[in-house]
């Protein structure tokens, strides 16, 4: 469903209760118009999270989000206080900086705040790090909570598609 949508059912507790125990598949598409003023990114994904506690396959379409290595302005640079805590739960060494309100930035937020979901697949469509589209497991386990898991990736080029299957 558009992410606009998706925004409006959560906002109402009674529908938000209800899709919170039955929802297990979630496919969040880019909002069907440009006139709405509210897109995904990485503020919204803890909301979601919370609310819909039984997700275990996610498909996310954030192709309106730079890739971490597009330079952005200063005023779209926020405070790297939330990125340096999501990227502080990994294992290894960062290859690349993660910049705020980039793909990389809600890959991070998503593995983060549904973990606890238990997540079987995720699948993001949006611009990625050359690195990211070569070596996408070895990115996985160096930059991301996927370090000590067993899980397979691909990245497809033609779509811009990242598949996670933990």
């Amino acid at each position: 469903m558009p992410f606009g949508h998706l925004l409006k059912l959560i906002e109402d507790q009674q529908i938000c209760h209800l899709l919170g125990q039955r929802i297990t598949s979630l496919y969040i598409l880019k909002n069907e118009s440009n006139s709405s003023l509210v897109t995904l990114n990485e503020e919204h994904i803890p909301i979601i999270a919370s609310a819909l506690f039984r997700v275990h396959d996610i498909y996310v379409n954030v192709k309106h989000l730079p890739c971490s290595t597009t330079l952005l302005s200063n005023e779209d640079i926020l405070e790297d206080s939330f990125l340096q805590n999501l990227s502080g739960q990994s294992c290894q060494e960062k290859d690349e900086d993660v910049l705020p309100f980039s793909s990389e930035s809600m890959l991070l937020c998503l593995l983060t705040k549904f973990k606890e979901h238990r997540l079987i697949s995720l699948c993001i469509n949006g611009e990625f790090f050359e690195k990211i589209k070569t070596d996408t497991e070895q990115w996985l386990r160096a930059n991301t909570i996927l370090c000590e898991q067993q899980f397979k990736a691909v990245f497809n080029i033609e779509l811009n598609q990242l598949i996670i299957w933990m």
